[in-house]
């Protein structure tokens, strides 16, 4: 497949996932701004490991 045309529709699915998430709208706008497929997958790597980190559960033993 084209790599301009697999970049497109990467950009159009992690926007739609990402929608209504937390910094949503900084990434979206970076995704959309990116050039390649590589630059696309590590932008959507480090914004949904932040995700998960925030919305990770937290330890009650270590919280008391």
């Amino acid at each position: 497949p084209d790599r301009a045309v697999l970049a497109t529709n990467l950009k159009k699915y992690v926007c739609a996932y990402s929608h209504g998430l937390t910094g949503s709208a900084k990434f979206r706008q970076r995704a959309l701004e990116s050039q390649g497929i590589d630059e696309i997958l590590d932008l959507t790597r480090d914004y949904f490991a932040v995700v998960k980190r925030a919305n990770a559960p937290v330890d009650e033993e270590r919280a008391a």
